[in-house]
């Protein structure tokens, strides 16, 4: 039996069994180098094609994971700005039609409703001081050595606290207040 050198004559088989259960056997009558060439030819195809296949996932899973974190991130910019007190911003991407839109939605209209409860206390917040000024202004002009500490249910508990403190003050004796 000769040996099979590049360029010279030789022969390939190639085992082929069907889903039949029949078996075939192929037989090619070719040179080496031209059965090489064609063995290198499949290995390279199916290398470009492995990572032409694995290019479009890459691409595809890119895609897919830039849709869920931008929203996620719109989010988290939004809440960091929510929790240092800007109640005006709004979260954009709200006609999105998935839970990522609905969980937007949401939060925007929770930023809204914390708006208007900070809005809401800061009124009250006023009223409270204006309460207690025309109070020690009252006490004053009616009760001049003493205020009165018995105040609405209204006032806060620190403008409570802080006019009984003042009234404490004022009831010092008055040969020392006078020189």
């Amino acid at each position: 039996m000769p040996e099979n050198r590049a360029g010279s004559a030789g022969a390939f088989y190639f085992p082929v069994e069907t889903d039949k259960g029949r078996r075939y056997v192929i037989v090619v009558l070719d040179s080496a180098n031209t059965m090489s060439a064609v063995f290198r030819r499949q290995a390279r195809q199916a290398l470009v094609y492995t990572l032409a296949v694995l290019l479009a996932m890459t691409c595809l899973t890119a895609i897919v994971v830039w849709q869920f974190t931008r929203p996620i991130k719109s989010l988290s910019i939004a809440a960091r700005r929510v929790a240092g007190g800007d109640f005006s911003y709004r979260v954009p991407g709200t006609k999105r039609q998935d839970e990522m839109g609905e969980l937007t939605g949401l939060f925007n209209e929770m930023t809204v409703k914390l708006g208007r409860t900070r809005e809401l206390e800061a009124q009250l917040y006023n009223a409270e001081k204006a309460v207690v000024v025309s109070r020690l202004s009252l006490s004053f002009l009616i009760i001049p050595g003493r205020l009165n500490c018995i105040l609405s249910q209204s006032i806060s508990k620190r403008w409570h606290a802080m006019l009984c403190a003042s009234s404490k003050f004022r009831r010092v004796k008055p040969e020392l207040t006078r020189r």
